[in-house]
């Protein structure tokens, strides 16, 4: 589907996606956006990936984008010193994104700096909003 026409379905759709995707893979652990985002896609399959979640027995966390920055509360953090290098490589694959200034490497190393420093730590840091921790 293209970019900003998740709203064109009801949302059924893509929690059943997300469910059947649960039941194959059967994962512990979940990322997906953040409820403040404010791009109008990320903030429908936030609100899909929780209803898709609400049997789910594992961890659901909520990572944050540029688009969501002002509003992120992070609980927790997850340090990615040695996997940054291959963060910037694999963010360089999505080429529809690469003329957005927040898709420079320089851009995305500020933020896991900061993120490092807000919760105390040197290097880079990729922080997450907790949505639920079952183990």
């Amino acid at each position: 589907m293209p970019s900003a026409h998740l709203g064109n379905n009801s949302g059924r759709e893509t929690i059943e996606a997300i469910e059947k995707a649960i039941a194959e893979i059967k994962p512990n652990i979940i990322f997906s956006h953040t409820e403040h985002d404010r791009h109008q896609d990320h903030i429908l399959v936030n609100r899909a990936t929780i209803s898709a979640c609400r049997f789910f027995q594992g961890q659901l966390y909520f990572y944050e984008a540029f688009s969501s920055l002002k509003y992120f509360e992070p609980q927790m953090v997850y340090r990615i010193d040695e996997f940054f290098p291959d963060k910037i490589i694999a963010i360089s694959l999505f080429t529809s994104q690469a003329n957005k200034f927040y898709m420079q490497p320089k851009i995305i190393e500020s933020i896991a700096v900061f993120r490092a420093a807000q919760f105390g730590m040197f290097g880079k840091a990729e922080a997450f909003e907790v949505g639920k921790i079952i183990k």
